[in-house]
């Protein structure tokens, strides 16, 4: 597959995993996901939303950056050209 496909898929994957939160009624995960998609980045707290949705992202493919002290961890969604 082309690079420029992969990224696609993992964007899918994000919007199909939104979807199935806002099923389950899981809005604080389903936010954190619509933020990330929104702005390309997302830093995640110590909280129980963000270890989720911190889990779902490395399954997909995403690599994290963490901070100095590691209390604060952040995603970045490659751009799809």
């Amino acid at each position: 597959m082309k690079p420029n496909v992969e990224l696609k898929i993992i964007r899918y994957k994000i919007i199909e995993m939104h979807r199935e939160y806002i099923r389950a009624c899981m809005y604080k995960e389903a936010r954190l996901l619509l933020i990330l998609l929104r702005r390309e980045h997302l830093s995640l707290g110590l909280d129980d939303a963000a270890n989720t949705v911190e889990h779902l992202l490395e399954n997909v493919g995403l690599k994290p950056t963490c901070s100095r002290n590691y209390s604060v961890c952040r995603f970045y969604l490659p751009r799809v050209e």
